[in-house]
């Protein structure tokens, strides 16, 4: 085998006789076109080894190279698996809260569970959900004198729990309506009127601020009697702040305009209310004319009789049982009705009539139709 020095010698010995410089034409025009010509860039420049270098397992840039390989290998498969759809996690329901936790709901859930602003409101104990009249409480009157009376309580506050009639006293030095304290839910309401006052309604307004006895203007009587009604509240009331307010023949709220006692042919008496939408009425008397009942109330049974441009007379017969008929007026005043009530109590009929002045002349000759209807 030949050594190698003696190689290294042979070599050199050769090469001292060729040539020790390249061409200067082909050196000029590689440079020319490595100037000219750019290079591509070498993504795996990292990866490939310096022949120049000595051989090592890893060297500085291939760790640093492998590394960043690793990175974004990694970045790629948690981008990957993160873009898969996951069923959410579900975790079931607390049975309680604990005592340091707060059970107010989230804001973002907060105007889920709050009523819409349009929602209504919770109706009260005497207003039945979706029924925009509120039904009275029907109270019958204790009274120191005249017929039986009532009152129906209209309560638009829903905070009414109860009403009873009071025992008023004989003899009272008051004028008006007016409302006290028994204690300090319950208001007791006193008020002085006619023996033919019989009906009455009574609204308490929805803030509770507001007590509006209703009734018919009276003809009859004029000895006064006394009324008393006892409300209880669901919360405490200071009546000195109510305002209290009494109407007489007040309409449009579904209340008759006028009542009136008054005796009969058979010696009994009867209340009639009258309804005057129009306040074609000036005045309602009951009374009875003894020289009338030979004439009787004509062939229908009810008539209406002039008695000057500006009263009429009204006659008409029922039974005796029917003790609370009623008068029906137009607007106009030209159509009246008188509904008697049906009844079956053994015993003929009699003759009833009242006086009713006009607040208006009629034209002579001209007199309203008049009907008689029994309600069943």
């Amino acid at each position: 085998m030949t050594n190698l020095a003696d190689l290294d010698r042979a070599l050199a010995a050769f090469l001292e006789d060729g040539p020790n410089a390249a061409p200067e034409a082909p050196i000029i025009a590689a440079m020319a076109h490595a100037r000219t010509t750019p290079r591509r860039p070498d993504l795996l420049r990292a990866f490939r080894s310096d022949v120049m270098a000595p051989r090592r397992a890893f060297n500085g840039r291939g760790v640093a190279a492998l590394g960043l390989a690793t990175l974004l290998m990694a970045g790629l498969g948690v981008a990957v698996i993160g873009s898969r759809p996951t069923n959410p996690a579900v975790v079931p329901p607390s049975d309680s809260v604990l005592p340091t936790q707060s059970a107010q709901p989230s804001p973002s859930l907060a105007p889920l569970l709050s009523p819409a602003p349009s929602e209504p409101a919770t109706p009260g104990p005497h207003q039945p959900l979706g029924s925009p009249a509120v039904p009275p409480i029907h109270v019958a009157l204790r009274t120191t004198g005249g017929n039986p009376a009532s009152v129906d309580v209209v309560d638009e506050s829903g905070m009414l729990a109860n009403a009873v009639s009071g025992n008023p006293p004989e003899n009272v030095d008051q004028d008006g309506f007016r409302a006290t304290n028994d204690d300090p839910t319950t208001v007791r309401l006193t008020w002085v009127g006619s023996p033919c006052d019989t009906v009455h309604r009574l609204t308490i307004d929805s803030t509770l601020a507001t007590l509006t006895l209703d009734r018919p203007r009276c003809g009859g009587d004029a000895v006064p009697v006394f009324r008393e009604l006892i409300l209880r509240f669901s919360r405490p009331v200071d009546a000195t702040t109510l305002t209290t307010t009494l109407y007489d023949g007040r309409g449009g709220v579904d209340m008759p305009t006028w009542t009136a006692s008054a005796p009969d042919s058979g010696s009994g008496g009867y209340d009639i209310v009258v309804a005057d939408p129009g306040y074609v009425v000036d005045s309602v008397e009951g009374s009875f004319d003894p020289e009338v009942e030979a004439v009787g109330a004509g062939p229908t049974g009810i008539q209406l009789v002039a008695t000057s441009d500006t009263a009429l007379r009204l006659i008409w017969r029922g039974p005796a049982c029917a003790t609370t008929p009623s008068l029906e007026i137009d607007p106009t005043g030209d159509h009246w009705r008188l509904l008697d009530d049906a009844c079956t109590a053994s015993g003929s009929d009699v003759l009833r009539m009242i006086d009713v002045s006009l607040a208006d002349p009629r034209p002579a000759g001209s007199l309203p139709t008049i009907e008689a209807i029994t309600v069943p």
